[in-house]
């Protein structure tokens, strides 16, 4: 039997389906609001059934999990992997100690279109396209494809990517029965995946506004490295040398990601969120690393880390690595996450109306439409004296830790559902 889409929730667009079919009957299509989904050539298709057999969500079982991961806060040693990285730059470090060893590895890039897209690099050169946050859905193309042929000649690889993927990769392989043994699996932390259109229209907005063609784009660029976690940022550079920053909540990119508004339909009930996994890594941003250990000697700007398997925990202990690991409490790193983890994000209800509007109204228009700025009601007095504390590095640096362990101390309240201690298999 061919694979069915009766609902678009049930879609990912992993692509396994697509890396799977021996006939090449299927491709990998975008519907109206520019997510993804697979589309059969029935004429082609020889109903073998191997685009049913992979998919993680339809063959993927919820099961309790006997040993729990062990969780990390992690940092590289290197500054420049920290620099270029959205938090503390394990990956960065990991896929260089890899590329040092002839492997291979797979990530997340931005095209010369500026459009997401999974690629292969060999070359520590390349790493930095792989390094920060796409907060877009990627397009996997074939590379599980070209993963298992390094696999087959038993070449050591590196696959990066939201959790949806790295299941979709590991279902191809055993479906393929490839060793696994000179794999690495990191997935990331996922708030779920905006649609490529919206970034298309982003950029578009972008070119007109400035008058210049975007070069690059940063979502999330650093302002204070290795001192505090700075506010989310989004930065454009542009063709004429000229750039803009704005936070995330200010940015309009920004406010329909963190609105809950522009995710695929299938990031609102995710199947893969769960404390446990079948990546050996699950990486994401720590923004209470002094709370969770008690130590003022850490950088805030860390990496939250999973270890689901020894392989896992061996690549951050191990000194080949180059980075600085200390073990922590796995309770108090899921609930300061914020429950990303193992909770989905909840749509916001006018999800479809927006997605009717985007590419026929401005973006501006949609933004003050759907997020419109609130004004400050900080009395002028108020934020003079802010301004002041945060010129003075030994006062604000008491003043916002002390902040940040209030806040870490009220998520610890939370209770974490027994539904978030599963692990699907495939």
């Amino acid at each position: 039997m061919l694979i069915e889409l009766k609902n678009k929730k049930d879609c990912t667009a992993c692509g396994a389906c697509y890396n799977i079919c021996a006939q090449q009957c299927i491709r990998m299509s975008s519907d109206d609001e520019g997510f993804l989904y697979p589309e059969i050539d029935t004429d082609k298709c020889v109903q073998c059934g191997l685009c049913e057999q992979v998919c993680p969500v339809i063959n993927g079982k919820n099961e309790r999990f006997g040993d729990k991961p062990a969780a990390y806060i992690a940092w590289s040693n290197n500054s420049k992997f920290l620099e270029e990285s959205t938090s503390g730059g394990v990956f960065a470090s990991i896929a260089a100690m890899l590329l040092q060893k002839n492997g291979f590895v797979y990530g997340a890039a931005y095209n010369k279109d500026n459009v997401v897209e999974h690629i292969e690099i060999s070359k520590l050169q390349d790493l930095k396209r792989l390094n920060r946050s796409k907060y877009v859905q990627s397009n996997t193309q074939k590379t599980y494809q070209s993963a298992a042929l390094h696999l087959r000649n038993k070449e050591k690889v590196l696959y990066s990517g939201t959790p949806c993927q790295i299941y979709g990769l590991l279902s191809y392989l055993k479906l393929k029965r490839i060793s696994t043994e000179n794999l690495i699996t990191m997935d990331v932390i996922c708030h779920g995946t905006p649609s490529p259109k919206l970034l298309k229209e982003y950029i578009k907005w972008q070119e007109k506004d400035k008058k210049s063609n975007v070069t690059s784009i940063a979502m999330r660029e650093k302002r204070h490295p290795r001192r505090y976690f700075s506010v989310p940022v989004t930065k454009v550079n542009f063709g004429d040398g000229k750039s803009s920053e704005l936070a995330a909540n200010m940015d309009y990119y920004g406010r329909f990601f963190l609105g809950e508004i522009s995710s695929r339909p299938s990031c609102y009930s995710c199947s893969f969120k769960t404390i446990g996994r079948i990546s050996d890594l699950t990486i994401g941003d720590c923004w209470f690393s002094r709370a969770i250990t008690g130590r003022t000697d850490i950088p805030f700007d860390v990496t939250l880390c999973l270890a689901h398997t020894e392989k896992g925990k061996e690549l951050l202990e191990c000194a080949e690595s180059g980075l600085t690991t200390v073990l922590v409490d796995l309770e108090k790193a899921v609930k300061c996450n914020g429950g990303m983890i193992y909770k989905s994000a909840i749509p916001d209800n006018r999800r479809a109306e927006f997605f009717k509007e985007l590419g026929d109204t401005p973006l501006d228009e949609l933004a003050e439409k759907y997020f419109p700025t609130e004004p400050k009601h900080e009395s002028w007095g108020l934020h003079k004296i802010k301004e002041l504390i945060k010129m003075l590095p030994v006062v604000y640096e008491k003043y916002y830790f002390s902040n940040k362990k209030k806040e870490f101390d009220n998520r610890c309240k939370r209770v974490i559902p027994p539904e978030a201690y599963v692990k699907k298999t495939i």
